[in-house]
């Protein structure tokens, strides 16, 4: 669902890059929270 919102990591700057993994990583921890769609797709649009 949200995998469209992932920018492809190989073409981001290194900080965006550590970033992106983190979010990542807790995105696949916490998959019971629901506004996290909200805060992954702001980031992605912002």
């Amino acid at each position: 669902m949200l995998r469209t919102f992932e920018p492809k990591l190989e073409v981001l700057p290194e900080p965006q890059r550590q970033i992106w993994q983190v979010l990542r990583a807790a995105r696949d921890t916490i998959v019971e929270i629901p506004d996290v769609p909200v805060v992954f797709g702001s980031l992605a649009a912002g």
